[in-house]
């Protein structure tokens, strides 16, 4: 008796050439096919692989007994149950029915580069699984050469180019990973959260993914730092997760991978922020001292995100004993030799509080550099010191975050000075810097750092404009009001 063709047959045939097709078009463009991030993506459905392969274990079954049937009669039946098995592989395959997903799911996973190739793993067709196969076979391992060209060229990686300090040295780099580790309150998530500040300022896009707070903390200090309500809606992505990416009993991945991925896809992040590594780790059922369990981490997050090419910034604890802490953070040395970038050490020298009366408050952190993989970061350090990060806590709630470069001293903004500059520019608006450097009593340093200050997108109670090679500052209705308000409370 000859092979029976299936109803689906010819429209996998068709689908199958329209992914060869693609596969072909993808190899010849440089933005094409990635065959690593196919490869993950296909381990992300891996928990699906299995229910589909049952499913097509039953429906080749179903299929063998229908080709030997003889008896009209049993014919309906045969060819009713081989239907109903190819049903649930489609259904394992495109619409995660079987393990009760929503259909929402299945739109992304139809959407991953190489889902065709994962669908003809589970197909009845072995023609079309052959022909898959053969595709796949085209790709690369990280196991095949790695092409020396550019080592060869002596092109170097480049320096960082985020987490700018008053010199304007820079001390985080692009697509490598970073630790930012110290004790509770030595402000290196808020250090973490002014690189993304500065990173959105810039328009740039900061993926934050929080194991330690929840949303209403994040913004409120973005919020703080100056940053309005639509910068950090167009420009941040906040990921609270409390799944594991990995099911612990099984080891298979579960449906949180493919979300991971899909924030992965939706943009270009310039900055990764991943705070909180213990809670992190537990999550997934790592234990803190275990390195392999640590590198296991490394690989499936932190250099998982920086493989796209944003610079990554893993927030995270040391041991409260000094004499124990070490170069590393808490659990295993692997933290430290994991890091592509450079690792950061916070000590607190003064605390940092909330400004509660009428003068800011002032807190200071000691930055020191604790691995560099690269080598640029220090040699820009005065014996591996990156400088102090300087923080105040204002009494109208603002927050400025500002690493300052070794040796430099930092002046303070004089509240009185402010008033002085306020009203002199309801008189002299418009007034240039250097007029009023002359005529308000103060130091010229400290009216510079009062300008800048009442400048800030936070205040704006003063607008600066460029004038031929002069500035003009002009007092903005913010300003007035803040006048006004001090005028009646005297």
């Amino acid at each position: 008796m000859s092979a029976r063709r299936g109803p689906g047959d010819e429209t996998r045939a068709s689908q199958v050439q329209a992914a060869g097709r693609h596969a072909d078009e993808s190899h010849d463009t440089p933005t094409g096919y990635d065959r690593q991030r196919a490869t993950e993506r296909l381990e992300q459905l891996d928990n699906l692989i299995e229910a589909a392969e049952e499913a097509t274990r039953r429906a080749s079954e179903a299929h063998e007994r229908y080709l030997r049937t003889e008896d009209p009669a049993d014919l309906d039946d045969a060819e009713h149950e081989r239907s109903l098995r190819e049903r649930a592989v489609a259904e394992a395959v495109t619409g995660w029915d079987l393990v009760g997903r929503p259909d929402s799911h299945a739109e992304r996973a139809r959407a991953l580069p190489g889902f065709e190739r994962w669908a003809a793993e589970a197909a009845v067709d072995p023609e079309t699984a052959e022909a898959f196969a053969q595709l796949a076979r085209t790709e690369r391992t990280s196991w095949a050469p790695v092409d020396l060209s550019d080592a060869l060229a002596g092109v170097d990686v480049d320096p960082p180019a985020l987490w700018q300090r008053s010199d304007g040295e820079r001390f985080v780099y692009a697509g490598r990973t970073h630790w930012f580790q110290g004790e509770s309150e030595s402000c290196k998530s808020m250090a973490a959260q002014a690189v993304a500040a500065e990173v959105i300022q810039a328009g740039g896009d900061v993926l934050y993914v929080d194991f330690e707070d929840d949303d209403r903390g994040v913004v409120a200090r973005l919020r703080a730092m100056g940053l309005s309500v639509d910068q950090i809606a167009s420009h941040v992505t906040y990921v609270r997760p409390d799944e594991a990416l990995t099911d612990r009993r099984t080891g298979k991945v579960t449906a949180a991978q493919l979300d991971l991925q899909a924030v992965l896809d939706s943009r270009s992040f310039t900055l990764a922020v991943l705070d909180g590594v213990t809670e992190a780790m537990t999550l997934e059922g790592l234990e803190l001292n275990s390195n392999a369990d640590i590198a296991a981490w490394i690989r499936a997050l932190p250099k998982r995100i920086a493989a796209t090419g944003a610079a990554v910034v893993v927030i995270d604890h040391v041991v409260k004993s000094t004499e124990a802490q070490g170069r590393y953070a808490i659990g295993g040395q692997h933290k430290l030799a994991g890091v592509t970038g450079a690792a950061y050490r916070f000590t607190t020298e003064r605390p940092l509080a909330r400004a509660l009366g009428a003068e800011p408050v002032e807190g200071t952190v000691a930055v020191t550099v604790v691995k560099d993989r690269p080598g640029h970061v220090r040699s820009r350090t005065a014996d591996g010191r990156v400088g102090t990060l300087e923080l105040t806590s204002w009494p109208d709630g603002g927050l400025t975050v500002r690493l300052a470069a070794p040796g430099e001293t930092t002046v303070r903004i004089d509240l009185e000075l402010v008033g002085r500059i306020l009203d002199y520019l309801t008189v002299y608006d418009g007034a240039t810097s250097g007029r009023i450097e002359k005529e308000v009593a103060g130091k010229t340093d400290a009216i510079r750092s009062a300008l800048r200050w009442m400048a800030e997108p936070r205040r704006e109670w003063v607008r600066i404009e460029r004038s031929g090679n002069a500035h003009r500052h002009h007092l903005t209705d913010a300003g007035r009001a803040e006048l006004d308000g001090r005028t009646e409370a005297v």
